[in-house]
């Protein structure tokens, strides 16, 4: 009788360790399904807000007091290259992004004016 009582009382602080670690594993992809989240609307944000003149530009997205994703965008040769970090809580989760410029036009992000100019013209 007592070996049975003991095998229950293992098998249930067994049962109640593999709870907690599922638990922690949800929460844990949670939070990652959260910051990949930030981290599109922070490329989003970069794709609808181009600035024709800079060759690199950086912005912070904040809302309710926190930090929800870190943009940059860096102009390249034919396109740009765009970096997105979101966050949530402990948790980042960045996107790199390439773009062409003949996409962004086609995609409607940018209008002829944001080409660069040809020497040959």
């Amino acid at each position: 009788m007592k070996t049975k009582s003991k095998q229950l009382i293992i098998a249930s602080i067994a049962l109640f360790i593999l709870g907690v670690f599922a638990l922690a594993f949800v929460q844990q992809n949670d939070d990652v399904d959260t910051a990949y989240m930030n981290a599109k609307k922070g490329t989003l944000w970069a794709l609808n807000n181009l600035k024709v003149k800079k060759a690199k530009a950086e912005n912070k997205l904040i809302e309710k007091d926190q930090l929800l994703a870190v943009v940059k965008v860096e102009k390249e040769i034919n396109g740009i290259k765009l970096f997105a970090r979101g966050f949530e809580g402990s948790t980042e989760v960045t996107i790199t992004m390439y773009k062409t410029f003949e996409s962004l036009l086609k995609e409607g992000y940018i209008d002829k004016s944001y080409l660069p100019k040809n020497e040959d013209d």
